[in-house]
């Protein structure tokens, strides 16, 4: 009897610890699809998703500055990561992302979602004004909302 309690015990103990990974593993992926859905956002309101899209010193469908490649740069360097990048590669659609997560994590760590909107459009002073609504992010919110559906 007590053998049997035993395994019933590891047996619950091993469902409860699967279901909590099966919980964390949708929440890991609904967290993904959420973030793929606001760079999507962006991308359709800076440059309506076109990566050969050029305004002014911006590039790209996210539309990077050369400003905004440096900085890349730089932090990678801080970072001891050998990847650099070039003006060109704000044209290319993986490697745009790839900047654009290494701002987004450089200064906005927590990956707050409103954070991220406002930093990508104002830069890193973004990051020291309350959280606002500009129209920017309004424009951002309202797609990548209407995304969801």
């Amino acid at each position: 009897m007590k053998n049997l309690k035993k395994q019933t015990i590891r047996i619950i103990f091993v469902l409860m610890m699967l279901l909590n990974c099966s919980t964390f593993y949708v929440k890991a992926q609904s967290t993904t699809a959420n973030y793929n859905r606001l760079i999507t956002a962006i991308g359709t309101v800076e440059s309506k998703l076109n990566d050969k899209a050029v305004s002014g010193v911006h590039a790209g469908f996210l539309q990077i500055s050369k400003v905004c490649v440096t900085e890349c740069n730089r932090i990678n360097n801080l970072k001891g990561v050998s990847t650099r990048y070039t003006s060109q590669d704000r044209f290319n659609h993986k490697k745009a992302i790839e900047m654009f997560w290494i701002i987004q994590r450089f200064y906005n760590p927590k990956l707050d979602i409103d954070y991220m909107v406002l930093l990508w459009n104002e830069g890193n002073s973004a990051m020291k004004k309350p959280k606002r609504k500009t129209k920017y992010y309004q424009k951002v919110m309202k797609i990548y909302n209407d995304l969801e559906s």
